[in-house]
């Protein structure tokens, strides 16, 4: 019985240790990251699949009117670096528009003032349900 007990004690330390080091793994990253990121911003974007097509010119997001399904739109957005070093870029696509949503880059550098047009586009199938649909990019820069 003894023997048992100081069988499962080391199976115990073994398996404390484990996860003592991914916790101390998954601290460091989310440690990193804090300090790599320089700023986040999220922006709402959105289409309406139709059976016609409908300009929304809204300045404030990212928005793609009324789409024909099994056509697609593009729309442009300029990010700019407003910081005084270089960073990098990365553009992330949440919520039911990601499905249809193309990024004509995702992940780039930028000095300092610079900036750079993106291109987004949708392309939607020939069966998709009539409906708003909606979804954030967020747009996070890094330290480079």
């Amino acid at each position: 019985m003894l023997k048992n007990l100081r069988k499962n004690n080391n199976i115990f330390k073994i398996l404390f240790v484990i996860v003592l080091f991914l916790v101390i793994i998954i601290l460091s990253f989310n440690f990193v990251n804090l300090f790599l990121i320089i700023d986040q911003k999220e922006i709402n974007t959105s289409f309406i699949a139709s059976d016609h097509a409908g300009f929304d010119l809204n300045p404030n997001e990212l928005t793609f009117g009324m789409v024909p399904v099994g056509q697609g739109s593009v729309r442009g957005l300029f990010i700019t670096n407003d910081f005084d070093k270089k960073v990098k870029v990365i553009l992330k696509s949440r919520g039911e528009i990601s499905d249809f949503l193309i990024v004509s880059e995702n992940s780039f550098y930028l000095k300092p003032n610079e900036e750079k047009k993106i291109e987004f586009s949708i392309l939607l199938p020939q069966d998709l349900e009539f409906k708003k649909y909606k979804g954030k990019i967020e747009v996070i820069f890094k330290r480079a």
